[in-house]
């Protein structure tokens, strides 16, 4: 009698704290009910749960870049009581992307940080702002020129692997590229894959991405308790195990060059250097352990995507391919390593690669916090805010782009760049905190594009690029395999 006394006692206080706490959290939020108001997408709000009942099953790739709400953007909806805003004006975009009160991230990125790291990409901007200045260095001119030869090295690796490639997803074995050139060129350039070794690790990422993006709403609802009613148990033993097989790499080879370091004290602008050799008063050895996995993370799936759907393009529109063809022969020529002072000649190839980006941007959709308010235009968008930017829309919007499905790289002209605002285009977002490897992913692509297509012909039989189903979490691929056959020369 006493413990049934007990148990309802402690949940009559359970109760009571729950409906407080609901009321002060709704109380605090009245700037964002009144700002919500002209964008919510759904007609009912639940107190406690937000839009969460209507959102559970969706993806990342329905709430923020299909067309499935009846309502266009500007829109917005609750999950819990985080309120997510959807923007679709590019200088409103601009304004925020660039806005000192809205540099830290959203809170939908707390899915890697749970399960992926907690590093560089997700630091509050107050902390985020001496890294950043301290990583600069890594990434000046000088430094990334002298990757080329190992681009080219690794690049000539992958023509290899595309000669025996059969059923293999093309995604897969264009990361086998950017995951070994990463590898070597944070230093380590005696780490040897075992056979299939990197097809393993793509396919580990790939997974990651996919069930984090399916579930993405139950992993960031805030609610434990619809975790884990909502949650397939065994895809979140498949998401922790395909992060530990890439986290198992890097720590191997983040623990081989701090003991080459320990031994030989080399000193050099390399990233994974500069952060085993950091002050470690203000750089711990976990941090800086958890800043190498981020750099990874990013440069290995991102660049990897863009190759294939590069390639996939060239395939698509052979008169495109032939055009990059015939330059790279012009200014490299057939057979001769490809070296930096090469990559400036080859202007119709980068604007290949700025066309790639604007059809599939290496993240999709990137999201930042509101820490104060932000005013954008005539409107103010309240502290507490998290707003959600697809990079993917903008880029294919036809209010800034003619003919937006189109693949043309000459919209890319330098007269055709001076027609229009810059915030039309932000595949590596814009402000102080975009992206720090643009340089380095496009000369990686510069020179594995070369490389590749001095040697094969690609094709495809893909007649528009809206044949391509898309799934993303904070980058993009395709639900299905990639359509691109390549022919040798």
């Amino acid at each position: 009698m006493v413990f049934v006394q007990v148990i309802l006692a402690v949940g009559i206080v359970l109760i009571v704290m729950i409906v407080l706490s609901t009321i002060w959290s709704l109380h605090s939020k009245r700037p964002i009910f009144k700002f919500a108001q002209k964008y919510q997408v759904f007609d009912k709000f639940h107190p406690i749960f937000g839009n969460l009942l209507e959102l559970k099953d969706f993806s990342f790739q329905q709430l923020f870049t299909k067309k499935v709400f009846k309502k266009d953007r500007p829109f917005g909806f609750w999950l819990g009581h985080n309120y997510y805003y959807m923007p679709d004006n590019s200088e409103e975009i601009s304004q925020i992307l660039t806005h000192a009160n809205s540099m830290d991230k959203a809170d939908i990125y707390k899915v890697y940080k749970s399960a992926v790291w907690s590093g560089i990409f997700l630091l509050p901007a107050i902390q985020w702002k001496p890294k950043r200045k301290l990583m600069s260095k890594n990434f000046r001119p000088i430094t990334l020129n002298s990757f080329t030869p190992v681009f080219y090295k690794n690049s000539k690796l992958l023509v290899e692997e595309f000669g025996d490639m059969k059923n293999e997803d093309i995604f897969d074995v264009c990361i086998g590229y950017t995951l070994r050139a990463f590898i070597e060129t944070m230093g380590h350039k005696n780490h040897h894959f075992q056979p299939g070794e990197t097809s393993k690790i793509a396919k580990c990422i790939d997974l990651g991405q996919r069930i984090a993006g399916d579930n993405i709403v139950k992993y960031t609802s805030g609610y434990l308790l619809f975790f884990w009613i909502w949650t397939d148990i065994m895809d979140l033993i498949k998401l922790i195990k395909s992060v530990m097989a890439f986290k198992t790499l890097l720590r191997q080879i983040f623990g081989e060059r701090e003991k080459e370091i320990r031994e030989n004290s080399p000193t050099s602008n390399i990233l994974l250097d500069s952060l085993i050799q950091a002050d470690r008063k203000v750089y711990t050895k976990y941090a800086a352990y958890t800043d190498f996995v981020t750099f990874a993370f990013a440069a290995v799936d991102t660049s990897g995507n863009t190759l294939a759907f590069l390639l996939t393009l060239l395939g698509m529109h052979p008169d495109i391919q032939d055009k990059v063809y015939k330059e790279i022969l012009e200014e490299i020529g057939l057979d001769r390593a490809i070296e930096v002072q090469d990559l400036p000649k080859l202007k119709y190839v980068e604007r290949v690669i700025f066309e790639t980006l604007r059809l599939f941007p290496i993240a999709p959709v990137i999201g930042r916090y509101t820490t104060k308010d932000v005013i954008c235009g005539t409107q103010t968008i309240p502290k507490g805010v998290n707003i959600m930017i697809s990079i993917l829309d903008v880029h294919r919007n036809e209010r800034y782009w003619t003919d937006p499905l189109k693949f043309d790289p000459d919209r890319f002209l330098p007269e055709e760049i001076a027609k229009r605002p810059s915030s039309y285009y932000i595949p590596f977002s814009t402000g102080p905190r975009n992206c720090i490897g643009k340089t380095y992913a496009l000369l990686s692509l510069k020179v594995v594009v070369a490389t590749v297509v001095r040697h094969y012909r690609m094709s495809s039989n893909y007649k528009s690029v809206e044949e391509m189903d898309l799934r993303s979490l904070f980058t993009m691929r395709t639900t299905h395999n990639l359509d691109c056959q390549l022919t040798p020369r």
